[in-house]
C-alpha cells in the first residue's frame, strides 16, 4: 500500500511530463448513509422533468405555503386595514405585484435546490464509483 501521498504520473506517449501528489484528505473517501440514501431519494426524484420539479417543491412547496402564511397573519393582525387595502384598486394592483414576487421567488428557488441537489448527486455517483 502506498503512503498517505499518492502519486500520479501524467504520460504523454513515452515520456512522464509531470508528476503530482494527493495528500491524505483527497484520497477515496467511503459513501456513508446519509449520502447513500441521498443519492436514492435524488435517483427518484431527478425521473421528474425539471418544471415539474420546480413547480412542486419550489411553488407549491415552497412560497405558496409562505405567502399563505404572511397574509393569513397580515388578515388576523390588521383585520380592517387588510380588507380595506386589498379591496380597492391599488390593493390589488399591489397584490399582482407580490404574487409575481413570490412566484419569481418560487420558481428560483425551485431552481437552485434542483441545480444544488443534480450536482451533489453527480458528486456522489463518482465518489461511489471511484
Amino acid at each position: 500500500m502506498e503512503s498517505p501521498a499518492a502519486r500520479f504520473r501524467f504520460i504523454k506517449g513515452n515520456k512522464i511530463i509531470s508528476t503530482r501528489y494527493r495528500i491524505g484528505y483527497f484520497e477515496r473517501e467511503v459513501i456513508n448513509e446519509r449520502e447513500l440514501r441521498f443519492i436514492q431519494y435524488w435517483a427518484q426524484k431527478r425521473l421528474l422533468s425539471k418544471k415539474k420539479y420546480i413547480l412542486h417543491h419550489g411553488l407549491i412547496g415552497i412560497t405558496l405555503p409562505l405567502l399563505l402564511i404572511v397574509k393569513l397573519f397580515q388578515g388576523l393582525l390588521e383585520t380592517n386595514e387588510f380588507f380595506l387595502y386589498y379591496t380597492s384598486f391599488e390593493g390589488i394592483f399591489f397584490l399582482f405585484f407580490e404574487l409575481l414576487f413570490w412566484i419569481s421567488a418560487g420558481i428560483a428557488i425551485g431552481w437552485i435546490r434542483h441545480h444544488f441537489y443534480e450536482t451533489q448527486y453527480q458528486l456522489l455517483n463518482g465518489k461511489a464509483e471511484y
